[in-house]
């Protein structure tokens, strides 16, 4: 008897032992404990819902207030209407560029869109480029350059607008619009409430719980396949032929990069975008880096390090650019699919870590050689 109470409680030990050890790898690996609500900034209204005499309000990037009301229902009294939201919206104005239309897009809500800005020939979504071919979707103007006449004509039941000198002429409108642009939306956590907020008002909240799901499944993945791996030094901005500018610290790069296991050497940064710093500080950060991610600075063709080195031969300091390092350009296809966010953080985690994965299509980024 006392045999056979010894071998069960043996069991239970080595049984408790197992799990304890998976706990703890569990735990050390970083790879299962990042929540997405880690990213989440406490107190932020922006793109929250709030309850007002049992009417649903949002706020927007600017601060307005709106009211959500589904479509068939009165709206709520007291409430102009071009700051009421009929749900779902069947007719989009997305003034805002690419961010919000491949976002859109991808989310599975592209077929409301009904203009949007940049020409057909800067668009690499098909539905995008079929709907300004053959004009079910109207060409408004630039971003900074809208046709605002335009947009009264299509009478949207929703516009996208970017905020900034814009505002008070979304405002004399007679639909409602909700300012998307302002410094908060660069933080990732105030990027993963506007995908709620997307799902919410086109009624389909699988799709923004599927953008969550795959993109904690992407960080994880890349977590677990980097355990135990010295960060790589990186750096991400664009170059002028004398004027440097990186990505803050705080923002959506920044809180990116220090989950796939990335040393990134402007983390001290706090901006709301692209910040400018000394050519010094940009070349004594460049010696220490092994990979630096560049946006393509305007009107200038880069096809190899040497077109960098062209624009300032002193960059030739930067270790990616002495042979020892590696850089990367973004590609349009970058900026229409924040979507995809999920295959981004794959790939860049792929590029920081080139030895830890295997070989895969470059999508998002091209290497100059």
């Amino acid at each position: 008897m006392a045999s056979i109470i010894f071998r069960r409680s043996l069991l239970v030990l080595v049984a408790l032992m197992a799990v304890i050890s998976l706990l703890l790898g569990w735990l050390l690996s970083g790879a299962s404990t990042l929540s997405l609500k880690d990213f989440e900034q406490p107190g932020s209204q922006l793109f929250a819902k709030t309850t007002r005499d049992g009417y649903e309000v949002v706020t927007d990037a600017w601060g307005r207030q709106l009211a959500l009301t589904p479509l068939g229902q009165n709206p709520p009294p007291g409430w102009p209407l071009n700051r009421v939201i009929r749900t779902p919206p069947r007719r989009l104005v997305v003034a805002t560029g690419f961010f919000d239309v491949g976002l859109l897009c991808d989310l599975g809500f592209g077929s409301s869109i009904i203009g949007v800005t940049k020409k057909e020939s800067e668009w690499l979504i098909p539905a995008i480029r079929e709907g300004l071919a053959n004009e079910r979707i109207a060409f408004l103007g630039t971003d900074y350059l809208l046709d605002f006449e335009k947009i009264h004509a299509l009478k949207p039941d929703l516009i996208f607008g970017p905020g900034g000198r814009t505002v008070n002429i979304f405002d004399e409108m007679p639909f409602p619009s909700i300012l998307t642009y302002s410094s908060d939306l660069n933080d990732l956590g105030i990027r993963l409430k506007f995908v709620d907020f997307l799902g919410h008002i086109f009624q389909a909240p699988e799709a923004s719980e599927r953008f969550r799901r795959d993109l904690r499944a992407a960080f994880h993945q890349v977590q677990a396949i980097i355990k135990d791996q010295a960060p790589t030094p990186v750096m991400w901005g664009t170059i002028f032929e004398k004027r440097f500018f990186v990505e803050p610290g705080d923002n959506w790069i920044g809180q990116i990069l220090s989950q796939i296991g990335g040393d990134y050497l402007f983390s001290h940064v706090r901006g709301d975008s692209t910040s400018e710093v000394s050519l010094e500080s940009f070349i004594e950060r460049g010696q220490r880096a092994e990979v630096l991610f560049l946006y393509p600075p305007l009107n200038a063709r880069l096809t190899d390090k040497k077109d960098l080195l062209a624009l300032n031969p002193l960059l030739g300091r930067l270790k990616p650019l002495s042979g020892q390092g590696r850089v990367y350009l973004s590609r349009t296809l970058f900026y229409q699919s924040f979507g995809r966010l999920n295959e981004i953080v794959l790939e860049m985690g792929a590029l920081l870590h080139p030895d830890l994965f295997p070989p895969r299509e470059i999508l998002f980024f091209e290497e100059l050689l």
